[in-house]
């Protein structure tokens, strides 16, 4: 019996008991954790998967001729060969991401993509300087990049990725806003990508193996749809997919009934030569190692073409340089 008064004293645990009480706990919330964060890897957007060429060596300065002889030029009246002649290179803004280019009166105008960076630019073609920006919306990414002549007034038309809308600006060095083009023809995918015309038509890539063909308006319509198809020796003929940045070209021979097209193939150092009339390929161009890239994403995407001077330029997203070749006939 309990002496009155005195209440029994409670047992008081030992440090060891305490520590093992606490496990349970810990794991549950170790697991805890533990699911959330394979939830969070789980529900962010994953980088493409990108094939990666191996290293190669720069491009030695050889001419660079057509790289195959396609059937399909065999008895095509007015086709003559082109030859790439390097000639030199100089600086390129390496923040730049680089999404369309052309040359105008000595100067080089670019489109520069990525949401709240995207802008036109006007840059020195022979120091590489840039020399005025025009930024866009922060809500467009800048896409292709062409000269049009509309009602005898020549604009810049820069394409948007998935705005997909043109805005215009006057075709000066000031490159001043003129207004916004919504009504456009729907693409394959859905975005509109590169951009060049032949002075009757507009030709748009869109990503993937279609060339749309547009008439040259305010509110433009869409022509044609042509596939960009490669015949190779053997008679094989595969769509070219992934059609980016491109460069019309004036005709290689009075005879070629056809406009000429330079197109750069997103994620390779191909640029092709393909008819802007059957989307046939015609020439294919391996700049392989032309730039040493350090990622990704910067790829060749930049293509421009003096006619008085017969100089090509080429740059690619990112770049520090930006290369000049001599586009000559086979017959020059």
């Amino acid at each position: 019996m309990r002496a009155k008064g005195k209440k029994k004293a409670k047992p008081v645990p030992s440090r060891g008991f305490a520590t093992r009480a606490m496990v349970p706990v810990l794991l549950f919330a170790a697991v805890v954790c533990l699911g959330a964060l394979a939830a969070s890897i789980h529900n962010q957007s994953p980088s493409p998967a990108v094939k990666q060429p191996l290293p190669r060596k720069p491009t030695d300065a050889r001419d660079l001729k057509s790289s195959a002889e396609y059937p399909n030029v065999k008895g095509l009246k007015g086709f003559v060969p082109y030859t790439l002649t390097p000639t030199g290179s100089f600086p390129h803004d390496e923040t730049c991401f680089t999404q369309g280019l052309l040359y105008k009166d000595g100067y080089l105008y670019e489109s520069a993509g990525l949401y709240d960076k995207s802008d036109i630019r006007r840059v020195d073609a022979a120091t590489g300087e840039v020399l005025q920006k025009v930024p866009m919306g922060k809500e467009y990414f800048g896409e292709g990049l062409t000269e049009v002549v509309l009602d005898g007034r020549p604009e810049f038309w820069q394409l948007t990725w998935h705005e997909k809308v043109i805005v215009a600006y006057e075709a000066t060095p000031e490159m001043r806003y003129i207004r916004t083009m919504k009504n456009l023809p729907r693409t394959t995918t859905g975005e509109l990508w590169g951009i060049c015309n032949n002075g009757t038509h507009l030709f748009v890539t869109d990503g993937s193996e279609k060339l749309e063909v547009w008439s040259i308006a305010e509110e433009p319509k869409r022509v044609a749809v042509l596939t960009v198809l490669e015949e190779t020796p053997q008679g094989e003929r595969k769509p070219r997919k992934r059609l980016n940045e491109l460069e019309c070209l004036p005709p290689a021979s009075p005879d070629q009934g056809w406009t000429d097209l330079l197109l750069n193939v997103w994620y390779s150092d191909e640029i092709l030569r393909v008819s802007g009339t059957t989307g046939a390929v015609l020439e294919r161009f391996d700049l392989s190692g032309i730039y040493k890239r350090t990622s990704q994403h910067d790829v060749l995407n930049g293509i421009a073409y003096d006619a008085a001077t017969q100089a090509l330029y080429i740059t690619g997203k990112l770049w520090s340089k930006m290369y000049t070749y001599k586009l000559s006939h086979a017959t020059d």
